[in-house]
């Protein structure tokens, strides 16, 4: 999961997904709200929300990292390969 966008809340990773689908540079997709989630980060999920696709899903994550003040809550993509 690290460099997935990590969000506030659903709405923000939505309006991530939409920008990153819309951006002919990824990197330009940021959006308020976002963040990526670092490469030394721990993740510990704390839930799964239903999805319409098997391999893609929606997920609230708590996130620690030495590159951030404090653990973060956030939601992210969960993709099975």
């Amino acid at each position: 999961m690290p460099g997935q966008p990590l969000c506030v809340d659903r709405e923000a990773l939505a309006a991530m997904l939409v920008a990153g689908m819309l951006a002919s540079i990824p990197t330009q997709a940021t959006t308020n709200g976002c963040q990526t989630i670092p490469d030394d980060a721990q993740l510990e999920i704390l839930e799964r929300y239903p999805s319409g696709l098997h391999f893609l899903r929606v997920t609230k994550v708590k996130v620690t990292s030495p590159k951030l003040p404090d653990p973060t809550v956030g939601f992210t993509v969960e993709i099975d390969r």
